[in-house]
């Protein structure tokens, strides 16, 4: 996500939602009732996935602290009966 700032002070991210689809890795099965999770930046949200196995996650309080140019927000899905994904460079937050 691109993020406009002018000057490199203490920036806040308009909140924003991420939409992600979770499925088996073996069969592309959806995923229900999984429970998606980004935090990082300061900022984060969670959701479940439906029945197509599609959460919208909104992401609020964000921030790129003073002369940080990026920052990453992991990305974390678990539900029960599978093994819990973490991706810790999920969604990078870049100053414009």
């Amino acid at each position: 996500m691109l993020v406009d700032a002018d000057d490199f002070g203490r920036t806040e991210i308009p909140s924003f939602n991420v939409t992600i689809k979770v499925t088996e890795v073996s069969n592309n099965k959806p995923v229900s009732h999984a429970v998606v999770a980004i935090f990082g930046a300061e900022g984060g949200g969670s959701a479940y996935t439906g029945k197509d196995g599609i959460a919208t996650v909104y992401v609020a309080n964000a921030v790129l602290e003073e002369n940080i140019q990026q920052e990453y927000m992991r990305i974390e899905v678990f539900a029960k009966g599978y093994y819990l994904y973490r991706d810790e460079y999920g969604i990078k937050l870049v100053r414009v």
